[in-house]
């Protein structure tokens, strides 16, 4: 392959700036990133039902009570514990969103968005896919400045089986005849997106995963234009020669970095190739 003199001509890439927590990672295929991302310069948001968590994937469901029922209003508060449970999981089964690997807090090699090598065998084919480094604020300032919808961002809080909490969430109405319908959506809103769109199983802990999440009934999927905004084009040592050179072509027509990493016994080397002669 072309990259294997590429390794031998390239100096080793200076990692020292690299362990900056704006940076984040897109791990996909090489044939979504050529074919969808790079083409179109677009990213795709989508349902939380297509994700492959089986917590995400299945289908939310709330339940709601009252601190104390009088019989004279029980029928109307039971009308409106269900009517805002069920604009709940509306709002809920809007969200769009769109995953990264953000670099970790221990300013150590292990710990940037792009060299992980489970990341790169699950979500990149093998090491034959694609990272795409982006800024994360310059990310969040794009999905602020074009969505009409609400949208949120984050990194990931893991946790363990809660064996103790309810198997759907609740919602607590107060017994006040005169509460704010749209203060408790809104109340309710921000706590069961951090329970149910940004929390997944520690399982997943290592991915260290930060999320752009869109809400909008009216789509299936959402597209973030990101032109000009692909910092680094990352490639494995398992690219083939065609993807190399299609990936080396967005990178000039981008001006972003083009870098090759290669793996050894128990470390990985990083190339700049952005101008390495194939």
């Amino acid at each position: 392959m072309s990259t294997l003199c590429a390794k031998k001509t390239m100096n080793e890439f200076d990692i020292s700036s690299e362990i900056n927590q704006d940076l984040i990672c897109h791990y996909t295929s090489l044939t979504t990133t050529i074919e969808h991302i790079l083409f179109r310069s677009k990213l795709r948001l989508n349902r939380f039902k297509n994700s492959n968590d089986p917590f995400e994937y299945n289908e939310k469901f709330f339940t709601y009570g009252f601190g104390r029922i009088s019989n004279n209003n029980s029928v109307n508060k039971k009308a409106i514990g269900s009517n805002i449970c069920y604009k709940l999981k509306s709002y809920i089964d809007s969200a769009l969103f769109i995953s990264f690997c953000q670099t970790g807090l221990s300013f150590e090699k292990d710990s940037i968005c792009y060299l992980k090598p489970r990341m790169w065998s699950q979500y990149a084919n093998d090491h034959s896919g694609v990272g795409l480094v982006f800024s994360k604020n310059e990310l969040v300032k794009k999905i602020a400045e074009n969505t009409r919808m609400d949208y949120c961002c984050g990194k990931i809080k893991y946790n363990k089986y809660d064996v103790n909490h309810d198997k759907y969430p609740s919602v607590e109405i107060p017994d006040e005849c005169d509460f704010d319908i749209d203060q408790i959506l809104r109340y309710y809103k921000d706590i069961f997106v951090n329970q149910m769109l940004l929390s997944k199983h520690i399982d997943y802990k290592d991915e260290d995963e930060y999320r752009l999440i869109q809400f909008d009934n009216d789509i299936d999927y959402s597209y973030l234009d990101i032109s000009v905004m692909v910092k680094k084009i990352v490639i494995s040592d398992r690219i083939s020669d065609f993807g190399e050179s299609v990936l080396r072509s967005y990178a000039e027509k981008l001006g972003s970095q083009l870098l090759l990493l290669n793996w050894s016994f128990s470390d990985v080397s990083i190339f700049d190739i952005t101008t390495a002669s194939t």
